[in-house]
C-alpha cells in the first residue's frame, strides 16, 4: 500500500551491510571529491530495524533496505519503501562530523525507517491524516535515537526542536488544524510542516505519557498487525491505544487534532486551593475561551499527581505546599502562566529538570511576544538564568536573547554579549557531546556580538583543520568577521569535498561586517555556485543571524523573489524561510514587505507578516524602554 516508488539512474557507488537477514545498502553518485563515508548511517539504520522490530512484533518486510544519497535535494530525505533517498550531509559522517549532524544523520534515518512500517507497511486512508504519518515518524525517530545514543539526551532536542517549533507555529492565527482538509496537491503540499510533524508527534508524546509508555506500545503494535497491506485512518489508532489502556484517548485525541492552536493555562492560589484555567494562547495577544481536554500534571512537593482538565476552569485542593510545578518535564502541549509571586515561589523551590526549565524560558519568552509580559519581567527573569549549566535551559536562552539582539541589536547587545560570555566560561571544562555542541554555538553567536573575541578566534583559522567538529564553524565565522577576506572564503568553499564544510563556509561568508560583501556573496550563489537547496539556509538563515546583513538581504530577497518561489516550487521550503527570518530581517520594513507580498502570491506570506508584526510591536517596546 505504499504510495511512493523509486527509481534511481546513474553511477552509483554501493558499501554492503546487513541487519538479520536483511541486506543493508548505502550508494552515492560516483564523484571526483571522492566516496561518503557511512559507518554511522549504517549503524544508526541496524539500530533503527533493531528497535522496530522489537518495538512493533513486526519483522522489517522487504529483504534488502537502500540508504541513497542524492547529491541536490529539496527534501531532507524520502521514505520509498526498501530504497530511501537522502541528502548526502544526512548519510556521510567522518572525524570533522559535528555532534548536531551526527545527530540530524540518526534521527532522520530513524524516522525514515520508521515509515518503513507507518507509511509503506501501513498507509493512511487519505492525505488528511498525512500528519499521523509524519508525526508518528517524528516520535518513533526520537526513542530509537534515545535509546541507541543515550548520550545525547535526544528528548531535549525533540521538546526544543518539535514541540517549541510547533508551539511558536501554533500560536499564530494562520495556523492549521493537526488534521486539515485539503483537495489539491497544493493544499497537501502546505501540510508539511511544524504542525504535521512538530505538534503531531508532541500531541502523541502527551498521550503516551497519559495511557503509560506499555500500552502505548501494545495498542500501536496491534494497529500495525490489523492493517498491514492496507490503509488505515487516524481514528483506527486511537481505538487501539483505547482498547490497550481502558482510558477514552478517542475523546482526547478528537479534541486536539480538528482544532488550532493551543491552550495557555493560567495557575493562581485561593485558599488552600489550585485554580488552573484555560484559554487559547496566541501571539497576538488577543483572548479566546476556546478549550482542550489536556491531561495536566502537577507535582507538589515531589509527588506528580494528573487531572484531566477538560472545562474553561479547575479547582485541585494543595494544603500548605513547600513546591508546586505544573506540565512536569514539559510532557504536554500548553503552556503555563503561574500568576502570583507566592505560586511563582514555590515553582522555584521545586526540584527542576532540565526539561522544566526550559519550559519556564519557552514560555516567558511567549508570554514577552504575546505583552503578557513585559521587556522589564523578561529581563529580570533572564538573570535567573545567568548562570545556567543543563544543556537545554541554556541552549533555549542563548536562542532567545539572540532572537532579542536580530531584532534590537543596539539596545540588546550588552545583554547578550554578558550571557554568551558568561556561558562560554562554564562550558569550558565541560566534554560531554551536547556540551560541545552548546559551546561551538555560543562562540558563533558570540563572535558575530564581540570584535574582540572574533579577532582572538578568527586567528585560530591557519590551523582550522586541528580544530574540533564544533567549534569549525565559529572559528570560520570569527575569520569572516576580522578579516574581510571574501575572495579566500569563496576559494576555500570551491575546494571543500563535503556538504558540512560547504555550509560551514557559507555561514562564513554570510557573516561578514561589510554589507557589500555579503552581497557578492548572494551573487555567486544565484549564479549557480551554490546548490539550490543550500541557497535558502546559506542566504536566508546565516545572514539573518548577522545583523549588519539584515538591510542587504531584505534588498536580495526582494529582487529574487520570483526566481526563489520557482526554485522552490513544489515544496514548502520557501514558505518554512520566510517564516523564520523574513520575519526578523523586516523588523522597520512592514510596509515594504507587506507591498511586495500584495504583488506576489506566495504560500505562507500571512504566517510570516503575522510574526514580523509580533517582532516589530517587540523591538518597539524593547528600543522605548
Amino acid at each position: 500500500s505504499t504510495y511512493l516508488l523509486y527509481l534511481g539512474i546513474g553511477k552509483f557507488e554501493e558499501d554492503k551491510s546487513r541487519h538479520n537477514k536483511t541486506e543493508l545498502y548505502t550508494a552515492s553518485v560516483v564523484k571526483p571529491d571522492g566516496k561518503i563515508k557511512t559507518g554511522l548511517a549504517f549503524e544508526a539504520a541496524q539500530k533503527s530495524l533493531e528497535f522496530y522490530e522489537k518495538y512493533f512484533g513486526i519483522p522489517y518486510d522487504l529483504p534488502k533496505l537502500h540508504l541513497i544519497a542524492v547529491p541536490e535535494f529539496a527534501y531532507g530525505a524520502m521514505e520509498n519503501w526498501g530504497a530511501i533517498t537522502f541528502r548526502e550531509i544526512l548519510l556521510h559522517a567522518d572525524k570533522d562530523t559535528s555532534t548536531s549532524t551526527k545527530k540530524s544523520i540518526a534521527e532522520v534515518i530513524a524516522h525514515e525507517i520508521a515509515h518503513m512500517w507507518f507509511g509503506d507497511l501501513v498507509t493512511m486512508k487519505w492525505w488528511d491524516d498525512l500528519w499521523l504519518n509524519e508525526s508518528f515518524a517524528t516520535f518513533m525517530a526520537y526513542k530509537v535515537v534515545d535509546w541507541a545514543y543515550p548520550q545525547w539526551k535526544i528528548w531535549q532536542d525533540f521538546v526544543k526542536n518539535s514541540t517549541g517549533g510547533s508551539m511558536a507555529r501554533d500560536a499564530l492565527n494562520s495556523t492549521h488544524p493537526i488534521e486539515a482538509k485539503v483537495k489539491s496537491p497544493e493544499e497537501i503540499e502546505e501540510l508539511f510542516d511544524e504542525i504535521s510533524y512538530g505538534k503531531g508527534a508532541s500531541i502523541l508524546r502527551m498521550i503516551e505519557a497519559y495511557i503509560g509508555p506499555d500500552k502505548f506500545q501494545k495498542g500501536v503494535s496491534k494497529y500495525l498487525q490489523q492493517f498491514r497491506y492496507s490503509n488505515a485512518s487516524g481514528s483506527d489508532l486511537w481505538n487501539h491505544l483505547q482498547q490497550a489502556s481502558g482510558l477514552d484517548v478517542s475523546r482526547v485525541m478528537e479534541g486536539w487534532i480538528g482544532k488550532v492552536g493551543y491552550p495557555v493555562v493560567k495557575a493562581s492560589l485561593s485558599s488552600g486551593k489550585l485554580v488552573l484555567e484555560q484559554e487559547r494562547f496566541l501571539l497576538s495577544g488577543a483572548r479566546d475561551k476556546q478549550t482542550w481536554p489536556i491531561p495536566v500534571t502537577i507535582a507538589v512537593d515531589g509527588k506528580t499527581q494528573h487531572l484531566m482538565l477538560d472545562k474553561e476552569r479547575a479547582e485541585v485542593t494543595v494544603p500548605n505546599p513547600k513546591s508546586l510545578k505544573l506540565n512536569v518535564d514539559r510532557t504536554g502541549f500548553y503552556r503555563i502562566d503561574y500568576r502570583g509571586p507566592e505560586l511563582q515561589s514555590l515553582v522555584w523551590a521545586s526540584k527542576l529538570s532540565g526539561l522544566d526549565r526550559y519550559g519556564l524560558a519557552n514560555d516567558a519568552w511567549a508570554f514577552l511576544n504575546s505583552g503578557r509580559m513585559s521587556w522589564k519581567e523578561y529581563q529580570g527573569l533572564l538573570e535567573c538564568f545567568f548562570d545556567e549549566e543543563d544543556y537545554l535551559p541554556a541552549f533555549e536562552v542563548s536562542e532567545r536573547i539572540t532572537n532579542l539582539f536580530l531584532i534590537a541589536p543596539k539596545k540588546v547587545a550588552d545583554l547578550s554579549r554578558r550571557y554568551h560570555k558568561s556561558q562560554l566560561k562554564i562550558l569550558e571544562g565541560k566534554r560531554d557531546e551536547n556540551s560541545s555542541l552548546l559551546r561551538g554555538t555560543i562562540a558563533a553567536r558570540l563572535a558575530i556580538l564581540d570584535d574582540a573575541y572574533a579577532d582572538e578566534a578568527g586567528a585560530k583559522f591557519k590551523d582550522l583543520a586541528a580544530i574540533e567538529p564544533d567549534m569549525k564553524r565559529s572559528v570560520i565565522i570569527s575569520y569572516a568577521r576580522s578579516s574581510n577576506d571574501h575572495d579566500g572564503l569563496i576559494d576555500r568553499y570551491k575546494k571543500s569535498t563535503t556538504d558540512e564544510d560547504r555550509l560551514r563556509y557559507l555561514e562564513g561568508l554570510a557573516s561578514f561586517k561589510r554589507p557589500d560583501l555579503v552581497r557578492k556573496v548572494q551573487e555567486f550563489a544565484m549564479a549557480g555556485n551554490v546548490k539550490r537547496q543550500d541557497i535558502g539556509r546559506g542566504l536566508l538563515q546565516f545572514a539573518t543571524s548577522n545583523p549588519d546583513a539584515h538591510a542587504v538581504t531584505w534588498e536580495w530577497f526582494r529582487d529574487n523573489i520570483g526566481k526563489l518561489d520557482k526554485m522552490y516550487e513544489g515544496t514548502a521550503t520557501l514558505s518554512a524561510y520566510m517564516r523564520a527570518y523574513i520575519s526578523i530581517i523586516g523588523v522597520g520594513r512592514v510596509g515594504e514587505i507587506e507591498k511586495l507580498f500584495s504583488e506576489h502570491k506566495l504560500a505562507g506570506a500571512d504566517a510570516t507578516l503575522e510574526r514580523l508584526k509580533v517582532h516589530d510591536r517587540l523591538a518597539n517596546e524593547i528600543t522605548k524602554a
